[in-house]
């Protein structure tokens, strides 16, 4: 059965063409609001705009119109945010959407938008041992649907510095865009980080792409440390108040959305933490899901609000 038509509940400032967009998901939305000015900024360094997206979920054995009258109702609320809705220096603008899960209505809002970035906050006590994140945060690691940041917020202090380690990966271009977008914001300071296990032969064409970065505005030092990346990173992370990392998927297991160092990272450090993942396209590669395509099937229908 093809599922109805749905209309948006108010008329919205559609994207221009190209326009770089930056999706916040609702998911606790006091958590929202803090991430809100956050997520401008790196939409204002991009010239582009912030949907803040809220979903409705709604059983599996229901139609997506059974959460009409919720989204409204959502929709109302997100409307008498004032961090949700701002035109100036940069649109915010907040909409809802119907699915079947959150993840899948997230992964709807990002691939129907044209989404460039998706920004999701994570609080500590959402963990445990044995897992880091959960879902819809796993799940959007794994396959984004688009470039992804994971933001853990630490205190309250202003940022001053910002530390930013680097070893030429595929998400590096991503994590330096993040790091000098939240530096203009903050009004910070970038400190690059190249660490190299003496251990394992470095990589010197590696090293030699990241020069450039030296005459990058906001750097104001260069750190290479000969150890092991965890332990340089923490060892800078007290005089830094907030670590920009680049992350891949744990190595020989697909299943696992981060590698053991940003999860070391995420746990350990003191400081903001601001997970990077670029959503890499088939000539790219993507070395923990190979030949893995991120777009997935839509249902028919149109569930926006």
């Amino acid at each position: 059965m093809t599922e109805p038509q749905y209309s948006r509940e108010s008329q919205e400032r559609p994207a221009a063409p190209g326009e770089y967009i930056v999706l916040l998901p609702v998911i606790d939305i006091d958590e929202a609001i803090r991430l809100a000015p956050i997520a401008a900024a790196i939409a204002r360094y991009n010239n582009g705009s912030v949907l803040v997206v809220s979903v409705v979920v709604v059983p599996e054995d229901q139609s997506l119109s059974d959460g009409v009258l919720d989204a409204r109702r959502v929709r109302a609320e997100l409307d008498a945010v004032p961090a949700f809705n701002i035109s100036d220096p940069v649109s915010v603008r907040p909409t809802v959407v119907v699915a079947h899960s959150l993840g899948e209505g997230i992964r709807t809002a990002a691939e129907e938008q044209g989404a460039d970035l998706v920004v999701l906050g994570w609080q500590e006590d959402s963990s445990s041992s044995e897992r880091l994140f959960g879902p819809p945060i796993d799940e959007l690691l794994r396959t984004p649907p688009c470039d992804v940041v994971v933001i853990r917020l630490h205190g309250e202090e202003r940022w001053q510095r910002l530390l930013l380690p680097v070893r030429g990966g595929p998400h590096t271009p991503l994590a330096c865009n993040i790091a000098f977008a939240l530096a203009d914001y903050a009004d910070a300071s970038v400190t690059v980080l190249y660490a190299s296990d003496p251990r394992q032969p470095d990589d010197l064409v590696a090293r030699e792409s990241l020069q450039s970065l030296r005459s990058m505005p906001r750097i104001s030092r260069w750190l290479e440390r000969a150890i092991p990346a965890r332990q340089a990173i923490l060892a800078e992370a007290p005089d830094h108040q907030a670590i920009v990392l680049g992350v891949t998927g744990r190595r020989g297991d697909p299943e696992a959305p981060i590698g053991p160092l940003a999860d070391q990272i995420m746990r350990s450090a003191q400081s903001t933490v601001v997970l990077v993942r670029h959503r890499m396209a088939q000539a790219e590669g993507n070395p923990s899901h190979p030949g893995h395509s991120t777009t997935t099937r839509r249902p028919p229908g149109n569930p926006w609000f």
